[in-house]
């Protein structure tokens, strides 16, 4: 069965734990209006560490990554996943399937 969301009004990382979870126990998550998720905290302050985030790059070869997803579903996205894999220091993390069982209408290739 299918579990539709609607992002409006929530917390960026409160939501994605939770659609995290639902991912990870192998059900399909789609989450709609993610350009209304909210994130705590003062504007600037996230401003600043989006920027800070927008500048990591790989010196060798900037393609390679890390990319930076600008739209509010691939940001939201990529909250998903790491907070599915458990963090960096994590040894079991989620398998490349459960990232296929979230659907953001907006996204690309969605």
């Amino acid at each position: 069965q299918v579990l539709v969301l609607d992002g409006r009004g929530h917390l960026l990382g409160r939501l994605a734990a939770i659609v995290a979870k639902q991912v990870l126990l192998g059900r399909k998550v789609v989450v709609v209006r993610c350009e209304g998720i909210n994130i705590s905290g003062n504007f600037y302050r996230n401003k600043l560490k989006y920027l800070a985030f927008l500048r990591k790059r790989m010196n060798t070869n900037p393609s390679r990554g890390p990319y930076h997803f600008r739209a509010p579903s691939r940001i939201f996205w990529r909250t998903v996943r790491e907070k599915a894999d458990g963090g960096p220091c994590c040894s079991q993390g989620c398998s490349a399937e459960a990232y296929q069982k979230v659907c953001l209408p907006g996204a690309s290739g969605a």
